[in-house]
Parts: structure tokens; sequence; C-alpha cells
């Protein structure tokens, strides 16, 4: 309103006690005469005080008038009772399906200064019928006759088991014989149709990242709707793909719409366009390589692959040989050594010059040969006592596998003297 109307503006009220007895008051205590105008401040804005003289239902019509001669009335309830408590029944519906358990809840508050009255509690059916429990194992739940109730909140469970009206009724009753009700309202049908849906999400456009799921969450009213199947459609599933139990799927760059729509009611549906972008990707800074069973001996080996850091946005790897010649490993990591390379052994290495003989290998590490047939077995160098190999090279051919004689050149670690001693080896 203009503010040079405001200077000149009047608003006084006047009121009527219709049913009940009593009388308003303003916040400091002042009584105001039933039927006598009040002016009300320029900002339009005025709390009151009903102050009640006697318990029941009280009626009472406010008129406003201002100066222009314009006026406008209001009609107030208010149920009044001398039992000092709040005692309330709630429920989000007032339509059920029947047979279908519908949550109350009933508070009872009291008074600081009511401490030494007790109270109990009763509960019935006006019209209809159905059952009332207790919602928690071992809660409280008002029946048929009136027992001890203590204050607080309860939660309880009501099924319907007649069409129709129903009027629950709550009565709570102090040691003075005082009694105050509460009473919920419902109407039960055999079927409640979706009258609306919506995504759960408040907004027409939301943002995925490439890789995000989200799970199907909508909202129906009514709330306790029969039928709550849906079917989701994307524009465009090379973008948003929309899997057997309707999670969106964001696989593409770019923008979808995902439509949900009732089963029961195709006329209930609503649309969110949905835009993909690029994820945060973590890079992977370093791998570790393993051996799965350090003690494993053979031709074949699993190797494990740790990625670093762990919460790499592409932690998969991929195995490969420099030289599959020597060494093969598929794409689960398992390698297999064919020849060729480093490694250590424990055998039998002869005892001279043209010696010819066999071992079985122990563990070659990079390197695996089940068993060998060594020839031409002689020292290089000056020639040494065939009872002191410790320390010097030999060279000799020898028969791998199926593989062709090969050439290598080792190194006794050990005293021979014919018996086991352990040797290295470097190359073919």
């Amino acid at each position: 309103m203009p503010e040079e109307v405001l200077e000149n503006y009047e608003y006084n009220i006047t009121y009527e006690v219709l049913d009940g007895q009593g009388h308003f008051e303003d916040m400091e205590g002042n009584p105001l005469e039933a039927g006598k105008g009040w002016n009300v401040p320029t900002n339009l804005a005025a709390p009151l005080m009903y102050m009640g003289s006697e318990t029941g239902s009280h009626r009472v019509k406010v008129v406003g008038t201002d100066n222009f001669g314009l006026s406008a009335e209001i009609e107030v309830m208010y149920d009044l009772s001398d039992v000092p408590v709040i005692w309330e029944a709630s429920s989000e519906l007032s339509e059920l399906e029947l047979a279908k358990p519908v949550d109350l809840s009933l508070l009872f508050e009291t008074d600081d200064a009511a401490e030494d009255i007790g109270y109990e509690a009763i509960y019935g059916l006006d019209t209809g019928s159905g059952s009332l429990e207790a919602s928690e194992e071992n809660g409280y739940a008002p029946n048929g006759e009136y027992g001890p109730i203590d204050p607080g909140t309860y939660p309880l469970v009501f099924t319907p088991s007649e069409v129709g009206p129903q009027q629950l009724v709550f009565t709570l009753r102090d040691s003075n014989g005082q009694e105050i009700e509460a009473g919920l309202d419902f109407n039960v049908v055999e079927f409640i149709d979706v009258i609306s849906i919506s995504h759960i999400v408040k907004c027409d456009t939301i943002k995925m990242k490439l890789g995000d799921e989200i799970p199907p969450a909508f909202t129906f009213d009514p709330p306790n709707a029969t039928d709550q199947g849906v079917t989701v459609v994307s524009s465009d599933p090379d973008v948003v793909f929309i899997d057997e139990n309707n999670v969106c799927i964001a696989v593409g760059l770019g923008t979808a719409e995902v439509t949900v729509t009732s089963v029961s009611n195709p006329e209930a549906s609503d649309t969110v366009t949905v835009v993909v972008i690029e994820a945060d990707r973590i890079p992977v800074t370093g791998i570790t390589v393993s051996q799965e069973d350090p003690g494993a001996t053979g031709t074949e080996r699993q190797l494990l692959a740790a990625v670093l850091p762990e919460d790499a946005t592409d932690p998969s790897v991929t195995w490969s040989s420099s030289d599959d010649t020597i060494a093969s490993i598929d794409e689960n990591g398992l390698l297999t050594g064919l020849f060729g390379g480093y490694g250590h052994d424990n055998g039998h290495l002869g005892l001279g010059p043209g010696y010819q003989g066999s071992r079985t290998d122990r563990d070659y590490g990079r390197f695996a040969v089940v068993r060998e047939q060594y020839r031409d077995f002689r020292p290089e160098g000056p020639d040494r006592d065939r009872n002191d190999r410790s320390g010097h090279t030999y060279r000799f051919d020898y028969r791998s596998g199926g593989h062709a004689p090969e050439r290598g050149t080792y190194h006794v670690d050990g005293i021979g003297r014919g018996n086991y001693c352990t040797r290295t080896f470097t190359g073919t």
C-alpha cells in the first residue's frame, strides 16, 4: 500500500462471541470489550489472546473495518478444557485403502503443575470398524477400556476393515474425572487412484557426472495410492540409460529427458532434464606388482597389480610381456615362463669335462625348466682340480624341454665333488 495512503489509513476490529463465554486481551493483559471497535496499528498486525471462561466449544466472529468503508469478517473456533494437557491424534492421510495399515500418532503432554494428577485413556470407533495396534514392539496402544497412560508420543497403526467413513476417538481422563477427546476422521475405499506423480528432485534440470547412477525416487499424490507402479523412459539412452530397476545411469555426454509415468494413471507423469558432464577423474600414480603365492614353484605364477591411489577413477590394468618367447602373460596376470632370463637353481653340476648328466630345477624366478640334459661340460680357462670347482666359470651345452640345444655361461658358487651345489646363470 502506498505510504501516502497509509498516513491517513485507519483500521479497527470488533468481535462477538457467538458460542461459549470469554473475551480477547492484548499481549499486555488489557481486556478488549466485545462489540467495541479497537484501533489496529498501521502495520496491520496485532496479536490478541482469547481468554475463555468456560470449557467446551467457542465460536467467535471478528470484523475488520477501514475508514474507506471496506470491511471483512472471519470466524474463529476454540475448544477449551479444564484438563491442563495437550492431547492430540494425527495422521498424514484422510483417505485409506481397505485392509491396508496406516500410521497414526498420539501425543500426550502435561503441565508441570499437574504432576500429582493421574491419567488414563480409552479408544473407540464412533463409525466404521478396524484394529488399532502399537507400531513398535512393546509399545502402548489404548483399547476399549480405560487404562493408565504416561505423557509421551505414541506411534500407532490402524487397519480399517470396512469401507466408508471411519471416526476414531481417543479419550483422556484425569484422576479428577475430567475428560478430553481427540478424534480422527477417515474415508475408507477399496482403491486409491494416483492423482499425480513427480520426481523427488525439486528442479527441472539436474546434472549427472559420467558414470553416476540415480536410483528411482518418486512421490505420489496421494502418498498411499494403491498402485504405485511406474514406467521410466529416457529420450536418449546413449546419454542416460534406464536399467530394469529404473535406475538412471549416465553413460554418455549430452542431454536427455527422463519421464516417469504412473502405470495405473497414464495422465499422471513428470519429466526432468538430465545433463551429463565429464566426471572428476583421479589419475593413477603408481602400480605395484606382486606374486599371489610367493612360495609357488613351477612354470606358472599368478601376478597381482595394486593400483595407487586406491580411489583412482579407472583402476583397470593390462598385462603384457616384452618377449613372449621367454615369458607369456594372459589378461588376468597369469605368467608362464618359457625360456631364458635370470634366476638360480639347485643342481648337480657333474665332475669334469665331457660329463653328461641330468637335473631337476627347483626355482628359476623368471625362468623355469623342468628337466635338462647336460653335455660337454668343460671348464673355461686353465684346468682346475676336478674336486675344486668353486669360484670358477664353466661353459656347456644343454637341451631343455622341447627346445634345441642352447649355450650358456654359468658360475659355480659352491664346492663340487659331485654333490649338489648352487649356481647362477646369465643369458643363453
